[in-house]
């Protein structure tokens, strides 16, 4: 920064204001003055000659008539060194550039790289630009940016150009010391003649069709003359591939143009164009889309919630008289997740959407939601096939809020009855079903109270009331939806009443003692069929003591039960349980003593193994039927004199286990009969011998980290039957060095003996398992405990 001194700084000031004089002095103060006076006239020549060296002095601040000099009157010239700053002081001063490269650039069109000589030159110092890259420059064609890398000084063209003159203009953007700049070259690619046109034309229901092209090397263009061309146009019907030789067409300012010859449904199409004249230049093919351009005009936008239809018009912009007719119209809605609607234009182009089927999909706690229109504005997006082009894709459709009639069906059937409960809902203003909606019920007389169901796609809801107990239930019905839905409701009464039902004891007046079945019933309805599912109250009297069984009928309407009964004479009450009206049926059963025989077949078990000793009684006048609920003696002698007793019931059939858990060794058993008012059976003997159990011992290696409670594992097995044992003690001696200590755990109910390893030091143990059972034969077995910081 330079401190300036302009002209209209330098001020005359009176010495007089200055300094104060004396008559004697005056001599010695003039010759001071004097000597000043030429001190300041030395520097105001330095001071302007200073101001005209660095540029702080122009032709505005100092004329020619301007005069810089002593007054008269001996005033002397001061100068205000004040400091003018410049203009900007923040903004640095930027060096221009220019782009230094060819005006036009020809290139052929078999050069693998095509490449412009391109530098960025400082206009100051006229010399290249250091560190230029693609990200410095662009290349542009127009409004098309060009790919391209910049090597060694050199643009290289990434992208295919076409034979031909290319307008590029290539700019370098600058940076915080040089100025952007920018040039224009004119790149010509040129080659072999070759057909230029496009890879695919439109061709709309006008049915003109029209294709650019040229004949050019790049260089040279040929003029472009009917009789030069054959015009080819193929195009697939079905399966069957089909030629036409268009002969009828022209070509104006080299666009070849002709009647599209195909019908509606052939919507894709090839022409090849061989250029006659030169029979060097290649074919080309050109794809021919059929394609119509429409409008679509919105008739119906508004609808109430769920009802009515979304009505648009399909218009052909180029052919108002296009028929339409069968053209597919999609409504997009849903942002994530997109659902697409289809609807079919009708002979007048006009399009339905049914308002209760658009929906859309959204997200809720990783569940995808049905979302229908809501009340208020929705946005839907509207597309068609790949040939037909839509002016509109964006449309609002309006909800407004419905107005429903709920109708509740009357409901008076008797218990048990399979028909539903039919709800239906309609839109008030015109009668429309109301489908897809929920329907809250409320019947206070009812254990859950209140209810829901939706109704199907004719605005039907079905609830089944089968379950209901005969009686009268307050039903009210409203829509859950208040936000889209007017609030509406309507109140009914279901009425169950109770089924009349006739019920007959079929069979078992006399029977033996607790064999076979106790009683068989039938239950009818007033048809004589059978009555499925219906329950039935059986009481059962024994003097003054009473049994209450509930059963219900199968779907033949029959039951058949057992209930233990002790020789003699029952009462047996037999009624409809609630929901059925029935008459009782009382009867008496006669039960007699049953002639009974014991089996208890001869047992050997490994010690240990789980076995079981059974016994089995059958009443053998009545085809070996098991007897069920009898009382069992059961003597297991462990001497002559001394042995364990067991008594129990049989089930229903006929048996009754006794576990075995005994040391080894050979039991003699009895089994008698304990309830001869009953039944009449033999005693009989027979034995359980229990032998020791050949084991395996496993034990499972173990690291864990000192003072954590971790378990050392040994799993116990028995050799032969492959099971674990349990209940039995395991003595596991656990090495520090040389030194043991002896533990002693037991099996658990899989077979597992655990020893905490809490307390181990850190370091390698060994530990020894064996068998301390003496009934449990097994080897020695053995493994290692790491015990780590």
């Amino acid at each position: 920064m330079y401190k300036c001194i302009s002209a209209y700084k330098i001020k005359i000031i009176n010495i007089k204001n200055m300094t104060n004089f004396t008559k004697n002095d005056s001599f010695k103060e003039e010759n001071k003055v004097m000597k000043l006076k030429d001190s300041y006239i030395l520097l105001i020549a330095m001071a302007i000659f200073l101001l005209m060296s660095i540029g702080s002095v122009c032709a505005s601040e100092i004329s020619a008539d301007d005069t810089i000099g002593l007054a008269d009157d001996g005033s002397d010239v001061v100068m205000d060194d004040k400091p003018i700053e410049p203009s900007n002081p923040t903004t640095p001063h930027k060096v221009d550039t220019m782009i230094v490269s060819s005006d036009t650039v020809s290139i052929n069109e078999k050069e693998k790289i095509k490449s412009i000589d391109l530098t960025v030159n400082d206009t100051n110092k006229s010399k290249v630009i250091a560190g230029i890259t693609v990200k410095n420059l662009t290349v542009k064609e127009g409004t098309k940016t060009i790919k391209f890398d910049y090597n060694n000084s050199k643009v290289i063209i990434k992208d295919a150009l076409v034979l031909g003159k290319h307008d590029l203009l290539v700019s370098y953007l600058g940076n915080e010391n040089y100025t952007n700049s920018s040039k224009n070259i004119v790149l010509t690619i040129f080659g072999n003649y070759t057909i230029q046109a496009p890879t695919s034309v439109d061709v709309n229901s006008t049915k003109i069709v029209e294709v650019p092209i040229n004949v050019t090397n790049g260089i040279d263009p040929k003029e472009l003359v009917k009789d030069d061309f054959n015009v080819t146009l193929t195009y697939k019907d079905g399966n069957i591939t089909k030629a036409i030789n268009i002969t009828d067409f022209r070509i104006i300012n080299n666009t070849i143009i002709f009647n599209y010859p195909l019908s509606r449904n052939i919507t894709t199409s090839t022409i090849t164009l061989v250029y006659t004249a030169n029979e060097t230049v290649k074919s080309k093919n050109v794809t021919i889309n059929r394609i119509y351009n429409v409008k679509i005009e919105g008739i119906n936008t508004k609808n109430q919630y769920k009802n009515g239809n979304f009505t648009f018009r399909l218009t052909d912009i180029d052919n108002a008289t296009e028929n339409l007719t069968g053209f597919k119209l999609n409504l997009l809605i849903g942002k994530n997740v997109i659902n697409q609607i289809t609807g079919t234009a009708d002979k007048n182009g006009i399009v339905n959407f049914k308002t209760s089927k658009i929906f859309g999909y959204d997200f809720n706690n990783n569940t995808i939601v049905i979302k229908y229109l809501n009340v208020g504005n929705n946005t839907v997006e509207l597309k068609s096939g790949d040939n037909v082009k839509l002016t509109t894709n964006k449309v609002n459709l309006t909800i407004e809020k419905a107005k429903i009639n709920i109708t509740i069906d009357k409901y008076n059937e008797q218990y048990g009855s399979n028909k539903n409960l039919t709800i239906t809902v309609i839109n008030a203003d015109n009668g429309e079903p109301v489908p897809g909606i929920i329907l809250h019920l409320n019947m206070p007389q009812t254990a859950g109270k209140n209810y829901y169901i939706q109704t199907d796609t004719n605005g039907i809801g079905i609830i089944s009331v089968k379950g209901l107990i005969p009686g009268k239930y307050n039903l009210t019905v409203s829509n859950n939806d208040t936000v889209n839905i007017i609030n509406n409701k309507a109140s009914s009464k279901i009425i169950i009443t109770p089924k009349p039902v006739t019920i007959k004891i079929t069979s078992g007046l006399t029977i033996n003692y607790n064999t076979g079945n106790t009683a068989a019933i039938k239950v009818t309805d007033k048809k004589g069929k059978g009555v499925s599912g219906a329950y039935v109250l059986v009481q059962l009297y024994t003097g003054s003591k009473s049994a209450n069984y509930l059963f219900q009928t199968d779907k033949y309407g029959n039951i058949k039960f057992k209930a233990p009964l002790s020789v003699g004479k029952h009462k047996i009450v037999v009624s409809g349980a609630v929901g059925y009206s029935s008459s009782k049926v009382t009867k008496y059963i006669k039960v007699k003593k049953a002639t009974a025989k014991i089996s208890a077949p001869k047992v050997t078990a490994y010690y240990k193994q789980g076995k079981y000793f059974t016994i089995k009684l059958i009443n053998t006048k009545k085809s070996n039927a098991p007897i069920y609920a009898a009382k069992v003696d059961i003597r297991v002698y462990i001497s002559n004199y001394k042995y364990y007793k067991f008594n129990g019931k049989t089930g229903v059939d006929g048996k009754l286990k006794l576990s075995i858990d005994l040391k080894p060794k050979t039991y003699k058993v009895e089994v008698r009969g304990a309830d001869s008012k009953n039944y009449a059976a033999s005693k009989v003997v027979s034995k359980i011998v229990v032998v020791k159990a050949p084991t395996k011992l496993y034990p499972a290696k173990l690291t864990a980290k000192k003072g954590t409670n971790k378990y050392f594992k040994v799993t116990v097995k028995n050799t032969k039957t492959k099971k674990v044992i349990p209940g039995v003690k395991v003595k596991i001696k656990v090495y520090t060095g040389k030194k043991f200590k002896t533990y002693t755990v037991k099996t658990n109910s899989k077979g597992i003996a655990q020893f905490n390893v809490k307390s181990l030091s850190v370091g390698k143990h060994k530990a020894i398992v064996s068998s301390a059972n003496k009934y449990c034969i097994a080897k020695s077995a053995k493994n290692y405990i790491k015990i780590t910081k």
